[in-house]
């Protein structure tokens, strides 16, 4: 797999729904749903709503074989935003790619349910796969942004808990540090902002309330990451949860796990997100599916 991808510039449209600013969160989240709903889904999606332990949730198919794999999917958003709306299009383009049938959790968010909630949630799905019967070695996750990091969390703690892990993860531009890190808003190099330029500090203390940000269930970085499976991360070159993953990906291979990174030629934060919209991104997309379906074959 080649280390840098060219992907179009987005349109001022997409630079708005990707760079929000602290603001109000519900006004926020009403923003993100409604706009990423313009992004539709692969023609063929089958989308079925349904609850899982306890959750809303999303079933999307149409691109299964035969194998019975299962992609678990955990959406971004900051903690605080993000939903079964706002990323239908892109699970469904992922799942696609993987030839699986996905499963779309939405997890309880912050600022109403702070740490530990979106963790709970996320185990409480996974065991709910587990319990229908679902095959861990056809078992793949996926997440992008804090649904990223949300997947490395929970992977601690199912190793933790000692319940099967999945048959590998695809991880897109995860926030895996929530600690005050400095990341490079300004890019000196292009002289002008990355998309992504909103308050990471405040949405971690959104998620966190009282908590350390440096937890690993929390900041997945600073976690013993020994003995989980296969990991593809991918980031913009010039976004700033570049370093995220870059650091995420040194630290598990020094820790034996077998992980790649994988950069595209863009600030774009998410680019996966524009899968309906430009070829090149739907090969991004393609390229993680093949990584899945290698681990979980």
């Amino acid at each position: 797999m080649k280390d840098a991808n060219k992907v179009p510039p987005p349109d001022t449209l997409f630079k708005t729904l990707f760079a929000l600013r602290s603001g109000a969160v519900q006004s926020n989240r009403l923003f993100i749903d409604n706009l990423a709903a313009l992004l539709p889904p692969p023609r063929g999606t089958k989308r079925r709503l349904a609850r899982v332990a306890g959750r809303p949730a999303s079933w999307i198919g149409g691109f299964e074989d035969s194998s019975g794999r299962i992609l678990y999917y955990l959406h971004g958003g900051g903690y605080a935003m993000g939903s079964l709306r706002s990323h239908r299009s892109l699970t469904a383009y992922l799942a696609r790619a993987a030839r699986a049938k996905a499963l779309l959790v939405d997890y309880r968010r912050a600022p109403e349910h702070p740490f530990p909630a979106a963790l709970e949630d996320a185990l409480a799905g996974y065991r709910a796969l587990l319990d229908a019967g679902a095959d861990p070695r056809r078992l793949v996750i996926a997440g992008d942004s804090a649904g990223g990091g949300l997947c490395v969390s929970l992977m601690l703690s199912l190793k933790e808990g000692g319940l099967p892990l999945p048959a590998a993860a695809h991880l897109m531009s995860p926030w895996v540090d929530l600690t005050k890190s400095n990341r490079p808003f300004y890019d000196f190099i292009f002289g002008r902002k990355c998309l992504v330029d909103w308050n990471a500090d405040f949405l971690a203390s959104l998620y966190c309330q009282g908590h350390e940000p440096e937890n690993p269930l929390i900041s997945p970085l600073y976690g013993d990451l020994s003995g989980l499976p296969p990991l593809l991360v991918t980031a913009g070159r010039t976004e700033p949860l570049r370093m995220d993953g870059r650091n995420l990906v040194q630290k598990a291979k020094e820790q034996g796990v077998k992980a790649v990174f994988v950069h595209y030629e863009s600030p774009m934060h998410v680019v996966q997100a524009l899968a309906p919209l430009s070829r090149q991104v739907r090969r991004i997309v393609s390229r993680a599916g093949d990584f899945l379906v290698e681990h979980s074959s």
